[in-house]
């Protein structure tokens, strides 16, 4: 791993930072292809989007690419994260005359992606608070993922969340599709989860394939009765789903269709 802090080769944030003492910031998982960050420009607009809700500085697109340029060759492949956050402040919530601090890391490549097998699914016992302010952006607060994912070994790949009122809204680094007698169904997620730039680009993806979307809510019944069922992120793609607590299911012509559209392997 290699990173920058503000600019500068650096490993170590101020302890004071308020990204560290109260997750007060932003970050985005952007996927490296030799040397190309996939999908920078909608990265780069879930990222602006953040920092208006949260009311930080957005460090602006030239400085990143700035950044990306000093860690990333040509050659690389692997993962960029990048961590905005509100800077070092005095102690207490209340921020005054902070300046943003920002947070750039590579990871190169060390395996092969997940999307070459299928995902083997649970469900979590751990659910989503309800918030519609900071529905959709990757805050740094991501406690409910952390304490779902405790919840199984090597036996499942991802595990799916609801919220508190029971509805199904995403795994708890994936989006979430599923396909009903030919129809495409993903979660509302409007009042928590994130909204994935990948299920961004299957969401306009399916405009020009003519497949009919719908986005709703979702029951966790309706997971055992799906004919097709994908995941979704940056770093993945599209990752088909082969089991869901022990029901099995194939990769149907909509997933075999979106991922060639996308131009991932089937």
């Amino acid at each position: 791993m290699s990173s920058l802090i503000n600019g500068q080769p650096d490993e170590c944030i101020n302890l004071q930072d308020r990204g560290l003492q109260y997750g007060d910031g932003l970050f985005e998982t952007i996927r490296i292809d030799r040397g190309e960050p996939q999908y920078w420009s909608a990265h780069l607009r879930r990222l602006q989007l953040g920092c208006e809700k949260l009311n930080l500085m957005f460090p602006g697109e030239n400085v990143l690419q700035a950044d990306v340029a000093s860690l990333v060759s040509t050659e690389n492949s692997g993962t960029l994260k990048v961590v905005v956050t509100r800077g070092v402040g005095q102690r207490g919530y209340r921020a005054v005359d902070t300046q943003p601090s920002r947070i750039v890391s590579f990871y190169p490549q060390q395996s092969s992606p997940e999307r070459f097998k299928t995902a083997h699914l649970c469900m979590c016992k751990h659910r989503l608070g309800i918030n519609p302010a900071l529905a959709g952006i990757k805050h740094l607060n991501r406690l409910e993922q952390v304490l779902a994912r405790a919840e199984w070994e090597d036996e499942y790949d991802e595990g799916i969340m609801l919220d508190m009122e029971g509805r199904v809204i995403e795994g708890t680094m994936s989006n979430l599709f599923l396909v009903n007698d030919g129809v495409l169904i993903t979660p509302e997620l409007t009042r928590c989860g994130v909204a994935g730039i990948m299920r961004e680009q299957i969401l306009e993806k399916v405009k020009a394939l003519n497949i009919t979307l719908k986005i709703r809510d979702i029951q966790p019944a309706e997971l055992r009765q799906a004919d097709e069922m994908f995941l979704s992120n940056s770093i993945i793609g599209i990752w088909p789903v082969g089991t869901f607590e022990g029901h099995s299911m194939a990769i149907g012509s909509i997933t075999e269709s979106l991922m060639q559209s996308l131009g991932l392997p089937c």
